[in-house]
């Protein structure tokens, strides 16, 4: 007896079960989401493989969402005026295991990275503002507006700006890359001394170093003291 052909409905069922199936394969094995009571600050410490979002301009909070291991093994509680967020004493991270940690805070002074995982933050206004790089994580700051900024990076991780200063300090002593091309500052004095590079602007004035196999540039000034004492190039104008 000839088979029966399926027809659409058959084929339909077969298509809707093998997307579902699909679906529960990507999905997370265990996602879990984890709010932390935290108090004032004005800073934050990253050393843990879990990217960091951080929004400026509200209340304070901190806010986990990812595989539920490593959340288990998260750590996010303020010292002083400084947030921090890594993994649990005496434990490890899972794995490939990700967690995302939201945080909101009123005005960010300072971030600081020691680990693998990313920080993103959307805006900086206010007198001075520090980043700084340890591990191979990288710093991304969207805005700037400060009247001082000083990035540094000592790992592989790379740091990331734009924005509007008046005074800007750059510096590189690790192979991990400064690029601050997108912020608009009035005078600038980086240095490379490390395999990282160093891109900056300045309109007024600017002093550019390089004493390692990195090279330190700055645009948009002549007005400029160049010291190169490595391998690496050190130019502005």
């Amino acid at each position: 007896m000839p088979r029966q052909q399926d027809g659409i409905g058959g084929r339909t069922v077969r298509l809707i079960a093998g997307v579902a199936l699909a679906a529960l394969t990507a999905a997370p094995a265990a996602a879990a989401e984890q709010t932390y009571p935290v108090g004032r600050f004005s800073e934050i410490s990253a050393s843990s493989p879990a990217e960091v979002q951080v929004r400026t301009g509200a209340p304070a909070s901190a806010r986990a969402v990812g595989d539920a291991a490593a959340l288990s093994r998260l750590d996010v509680h303020v010292e002083g005026d400084k947030l921090v967020i890594r993994t649990r004493r005496g434990m490890r991270w899972p794995g490939r295991a990700r967690a995302t940690v939201y945080v909101t805070v009123p005005a960010l002074r300072a971030a600081s990275v020691a680990g693998s995982g990313d920080v993103r933050v959307d805006r900086v206004a206010g007198p001075d503002f520090a980043g700084s790089v340890a591990g191979s994580g990288n710093l991304a700051v969207a805005e700037l507006r400060t009247r001082t900024a000083t990035l540094a990076s000592a790992g592989s991780g790379n740091i990331n700006a734009a924005g509007v200063v008046d005074q800007l300090q750059a510096s590189a002593a690790g192979s991990g890359n400064i690029d601050a091309r997108r912020v608009r500052a009035r005078s600038a004095r980086v240095s490379a001394v490390g395999s990282g590079n160093v891109e900056a602007q300045a309109s007024q004035q600017a002093e550019v170093v390089s004493v390692g196999s990195g090279n330190a540039i700055v645009s948009g000034t002549t007005n400029c003291r160049v010291r190169a004492r490595g391998s690496g190039e050190a130019r502005c104008g």
